[in-house]
C-alpha cells in the first residue's frame, strides 16, 4: 500500500518467492479460522447470482481471488493491488479472473466506480497511517460498489499477535504486545500502533452510505497453532528486514530489532506457540448511496 501524501510504496513486507508462499499458506490458515468460508454467509448470495462483480482489493500474489474464482464460477473476479510484482501468470488463473493495478489510497479509476457487487479485503493495516487513510479506503470502496452491494475486511485486530499456551486462554480485548513485538514498535519509526485499527466497524458505521455492519473475530484453532506459528514467525522476519533502513534508521533503532528477533526467536525455541487476531467486518453499501 501506498500513503496518501504520494506514490511512495509504503508496504514494510516482501514481494519475493518466500514472501508469496507465505501469503498462500496465511490464505489457507486464515480461511480455516473463519470457519472455511471465503466470503460471509450474508455475503454469499450475492456472490452466487449470475456475473457478480466481485474485487480483491490487495490481493497480493492473488491466492485469494483465485480461490473465489473457481468457487463462484458464473461471477467475474477482479484482482488489485498496487503491485503487480506477486501475480501469477494469467494464463495459469481461471477464466473468470483477471487482474489490475490499483492502489486503494489513490482515487477510484472511472471504469470501477459503481461497478462491483463485493469488494473484499484482507489485511492491509500495515500499509495505512492511522484513521485518514481507514477513511479513505472506506470511501473508495463505497464508490466501487453498487448500492446495495457489499463489503468485507477482514485485518488485523489489535495488537494481532498473541501468545498462546495450553490453556488456549484467547482475551479478543487484550491490547497487550508480546514482548517481541513491543521491541519492535520500539524500533520503528512512529511504531507501528498507529497503523491498526480496533474500529473497522465503527468506521463503517460511521459512514452513512453503509448500513447492517457485522463484526466478528474468529478464535483460536488448536490443530492449526503450529502452522500459524510458522507463518507467524516468516512474517514477523520479514517485518524485521524491511525495516532495516526504513522505518528503522540508526544504530539504537537497528539494535533493538536484533533484540526483538532474540526475543520472538527465544520465545520459539522453548516450543512457544503464536495466533493472529482478526477481525471480519461485513456492510451493506446502502440503496441510496
Amino acid at each position: 500500500m501506498a500513503s496518501t501524501t504520494g506514490d511512495k510504496d509504503q508496504y514494510i513486507l516482501l514481494r519475493d518467492s518466500s514472501a508469496s508462499s507465505r501469503l498462500f499458506g496465511q490464505h489457507f490458515i486464515m480461511t480455516a479460522k473463519n470457519g472455511g468460508w471465503l466470503l460471509h454467509p450474508n455475503v454469499q448470495a450475492t456472490a452466487e447470482k449470475s456475473r457478480a462483480r466481485i474485487a480483491d482489493v490487495a490481493t497480493g500474489n492473488g491466492v485469494w481471488a483465485g480461490e473465489a474464482a473457481l468457487k463462484y464460477p458464473d461471477a467475474q473476479i477482479v484482482a488489485l493491488d498496487m503491485s503487480d510484482k506477486q501475480y501469477p501468470p494469467g494464463w495459469t488463473m481461471p477464466k473468470n479472473l483477471s487482474f489490475d493495478t490499483y492502489n486503494v489510497l489513490q482515487a477510484v479509476p472511472d471504469k470501477y466506480i459503481g461497478y462491483f457487487d463485493i469488494v473484499h479485503i484482507r489485511l492491509i493495516a500495515g500499509g495505512l497511517k492511522g484513521p485518514a487513510d481507514y477513511a479513505v479506503v472506506t470511501e473508495n470502496v463505497s464508490k466501487m460498489l453498487k448500492p446495495g452491494g457489499y463489503i468485507q475486511w477482514q485485518d488485523v485486530y489489535a495488537p494481532g499477535w498473541q501468545i498462546i499456551d495450553q490453556t488456549l486462554s484467547f482475551d479478543v480485548d487484550d491490547e497487550t504486545f508480546p514482548p517481541f513485538l513491543a521491541k519492535f514498535d520500539e524500533a520503528v519509526s512512529g511504531g507501528i500502533t498507529q497503523t491498526l485499527s480496533r474500529g473497522i466497524n465503527h468506521i463503517l458505521k460511521d459512514n452513512d452510505d453503509f448500513a447492517d455492519v457485522e463484526m466478528m473475530v474468529p478464535g483460536v484453532v488448536p490443530w492449526l497453532l503450529k502452522y500459524e506459528t510458522d507463518y507467524l514467525a516468516i512474517s514477523f522476519a520479514e517485518l524485521v528486514k524491511g525495516s532495516r533502513g526504513t522505518r528503522a534508521v540508526g544504530e539504537e533503532s537497528l539494535r533493538l530489532l536484533d533484540e526483538a528477533e532474540g526475543l520472538l526467536q527465544e520465545y520459539l525455541g522453548q516450543g512457544g506457540l503464536l495466533t493472529y487476531k482478526t477481525m471480519s467486518v461485513v456492510a451493506r453499501k446502502d440503496n441510496g448511496a
